[in-house]
Parts: C-alpha cells; sequence; structure tokens
C-alpha cells in the first residue's frame, strides 16, 4: 500500500513540474526501462523516471538527526538553534550500473516524519532567539550511483521531496511586521519542498550509514500556477543535467557518479538561493520560512 501511495503521489507531481520526464516513461517499452544486455554496452540513463520496476526494492528505515538553522529573509528577528528527528520509511533498490560489478545504482523512495524542535538542541542562550517546533509529513525519492568496494559501497546522492509541516512558535517578536509575517506560517499546516545532497556508506549488505546537507523551504501561501511554472523550470534544468551525465555515462562510466552527485545538487542549491525572497522564484511571491540542515543517520534494509 505504501508502495502506491508514494507511487501515485511522486508521478503526479512529476507530471505536473516534468511533462519531459513523464513523457518518456509513457513512450518506453519495459525492455528499454533496464540495462542493455552484455553485448551492448550503451547506457540508458533514467535517473528521474517513475515506473513500477522502481518499487520493487526491499523495505527500509531510514532514521536522521539533524543540526537546523532557521530563517525568514524578511524577518530580522533571529530564530533559535533547532535539532531535527526524522524517520524515512520506503522501499530502497540497489543494481548493477551499466554492467559493471564495481558500480551500481541506488534508488529510495520514501514516505517521511520529523518533528524539528528547539526542545532537541542545546546552547540557545541568547533568550531574545525565537524558539519554535514543527511537525512534518511528506514524500521524497533518493537517486544515486555509488562505487562497490567489496561488499560495501560508497554512495553519492541526490534528492527531492515535498511536505507539509505545521509551525508552532513558543515566543513572539516584539517587532510588528516580523511578528505579522510569522503568524503566517504558525499554527497552520504550509506546503514546502526540499532538496538534500549526501553521502552513504553501506557497511554490509543491510545497513548504511549517511551524512547530507538539506535545504527546506516553506510557503507561506501557496500560488499554484506561479510555484508550478517554478518547479517546472528546476525540473527543465534536471532534464538538461540528465542528458549531459547520459553522455558522460556512455565514455566515463566512474565519472558519472560524482558528475551526476555534483551537477544535481549545483543546481538545486543555486536554484534554492534563487527562492530566499521569493518562494515561486523568478515569480512574485512571499519569503519562505527556509531550514538548513546538516543531518547523520543510518538507514536499514529489509
Amino acid at each position: 500500500m505504501l508502495r502506491k501511495i508514494i507511487y501515485f503521489s511522486v508521478i503526479s507531481i512529476s507530471l505536473l513540474c516534468n511533462p519531459h520526464s513523464f513523457a518518456q516513461t509513457a513512450d518506453t517499452t519495459e525492455s528499454e526501462d533496464s540495462f542493455k544486455d552484455d553485448n551492448d554496452s550503451t547506457f540508458k540513463f533514467v535517473d528521474e523516471k517513475f515506473n513500477f520496476e522502481e518499487f520493487e526494492g526491499k523495505p527500509a528505515i531510514d532514521i536522521n538527526y539533524g543540526f537546523s538553522k532557521v530563517s525568514i529573509d524578511k524577518v530580522a528577528d533571529k530564530f533559535a538553534k533547532t535539532n531535527s528527528l526524522e524517520i524515512r520509511l520506503g522501499y530502497k533498490k540497489e543494481h548493477d550500473f551499466i554492467q559493471n560489478d564495481k558500480l551500481e545504482r541506488y534508488n529510495f523512495d520514501y514516505f517521511t516524519f520529523s518533528n524539528t524542535s528547539t526542545d532537541l538542541a542545546s546552547g540557545n542562550d541568547n533568550s531574545s532567539d525565537l524558539r519554535s517546533r514543527m511537525w512534518q509529513f511528506g514524500l521524497g525519492f533518493e537517486r544515486g550511483y555509488g562505487y562497490r568496494i567489496g561488499s560495501a559501497a560508497i554512495i553519492p546522492y541526490h534528492a527531492y521531496g515535498i511536505n507539509w509541516s505545521r509551525l508552532e512558535m513558543q515566543d513572539f517578536s516584539q517587532n510588528d511586521f516580523d511578528r505579522q509575517y510569522i503568524d503566517l506560517f504558525d499554527q497552520s499546516f504550509r506546503f514546502g519542498t526540499m532538496v538534500e545532497g549526501g553521502v552513504k556508506i553501506k557497511l554490509m549488505q543491510n545497513i548504511s550509514i549517511n551524512a547530507s546537507y538539506q535545504r527546506e523551504e516553506i510557503s507561506p501561501r501557496v500560488l499554484f500556477w506561479k510555484e508550478s511554472g517554478s518547479a517546472l523550470i528546476y525540473f527543465m534544468g534536471q532534464g538538461i543535467l540528465d542528458h549531459f551525465i547520459s553522455n558522460i555515462s556512455e565514455s566515463s562510466p566512474y565519472a558519472a557518479p560524482i558528475v551526476s552527485f555534483v551537477l544535481k545538487n549545483a543546481l538545486s542549491y543555486g536554484y534554492y538561493e534563487l527562492k530566499k525572497e521569493k518562494t515561486a522564484w523568478p515569480f512574485n511571491s512571499g519569503a519562505p520560512l527556509k531550514y538548513d540542515t546538516f543531518k547523520v543517520g543510518a538507514t536499514f534494509m529489509f
């Protein structure tokens, strides 16, 4: 049931935000979704495609602890330090990359639930900083290409997700403008998106440890058409990178995992930097509530 929920949710968002990728999925046969046979070294790069084969992996639980910085560009007041505890439940799949037993392709599609709060943090000595807690749930995926070292592996990856968050402020700003703007988020469910770049180190077949950096932005109000247009620009950029990385993978397969990690996460970081003042960049919109989080955790596959 969870696999179906994740599948239909993500495929609907992909149709809205990335019609090019969806068209590829619809027009591609089953034989094209997989790698070519041993007599054909051509590699079909399908990083952002979604199909039922992607969800045939093993159940996995991903647990992360994070150190977050909270901010809103339009707000002068400082937020107190927050830490986060997150659990991701989903399906993980690993298999050969370009028929090479030294490289592997990594997919993880998941449902996430998390709590980010000053109650989990220590060292909040400045009494003027605004304390907060946030509950959140959402859907996302991780994609990566890794290097195998015996039964272990090092997997750099890129992630994207959507979420719904409820912020609860424990302190209130004395500045009228700041308080009114923060009130747009306080005590209400708000829609947001996140990107993440990280590295997983597989210690053995079913256990991995990971470290990652996540940028999350929550909208003060949902501007459907503007945010859809902004997302379309992002996914078009990712689609161009897919094509470029596909060409690299054919000529230099050992370079593809690193090139994919660097380019995809660089594009995500740049795009989200542009969104700091406008949630629906480049369209006129309000500044988002931002969470920048460094996370460490472990993944258990069953």
